[in-house]
């Protein structure tokens, strides 16, 4: 493979129960009840997508923009404040790096969040290249989302491998004929069994990953 992406939240960041709970909890202070469906729904989104989601799903009074300024202070102090790497995570990704391999970050979380949190661990120089949802154009639960990434770097999909936690992702990503590492994380919703036999390979930590 001359190209490794990695997803951030749940494959390099162990931060996908801080995602999970964000959006009920917002909910549950308004005595409202968050569903697996808007959950899964959330899981391939922006922060910035999400909020109108959540907005226009609810018919909340508050606009998206207050929505969104809510959640970004929550996730921001998780970022800075609480967040930890994947065992084993930031050691393959700097192993693929110093290989002179082509090392790029596809997330759907928000860039506003991605740098500080890189620069936080000293890892921001190790990607050649950062996608995130917004700037893409395109949710991560659609092909066109790795298709774009490709496009854009000039790149072979055979010759492209992708760690991903999410079901929706590695599916898409499969699509795009990307080769696909599934990173199992106990809070993420997906049907694990199913990725077992779908993605090309498939790990609970990345210290059983060999590079």
């Amino acid at each position: 493979m001359n190209t490794i992406m990695f997803d951030l939240d749940g494959t390099l960041l162990d931060s996908m129960l801080m995602w999970k709970n964000l959006g009920a909890n917002f909910l549950r202070r308004k005595n409202l009840k968050i569903t697996d469906a808007v959950i899964k729904e959330m899981s391939t989104m922006s922060l910035v997508m999400s909020s109108a989601f959540l907005k226009d799903y609810y018919n909340l009074p508050e606009s998206s923009e207050e929505i969104h300024r809510q959640f970004k202070d929550t996730v921001m102090y998780f970022y800075l404040n609480e967040v930890m790497p994947k065992v084993g995570a930031f050691e393959v990704l700097k192993q693929y790096k110093n290989l002179g391999k082509k090392v790029l970050l596809a997330t759907a979380t928000n860039e506003e969040f991605v740098q500080p949190t890189l620069d936080k661990f000293g890892i921001y120089n190790c990607f050649d290249g950062i996608y995130t949802s917004d700037m893409v154009g395109e949710k991560k639960d659609s092909p066109n989302f790795f298709n774009k990434i490709l496009e854009k770097e000039n790149l072979s999909s055979k010759s492209t491998l992708l760690f991903d936690d999410s079901e929706f992702a590695l599916l898409a990503a499969k699509k795009s004929g990307i080769k696909t590492c599934c990173v199992i994380d106990q809070h993420s919703i997906a049907n694990y069994e199913m990725l077992k036999k779908e993605c090309d390979f498939y790990i609970e930590e990345f210290t059983e990953w060999v590079v």
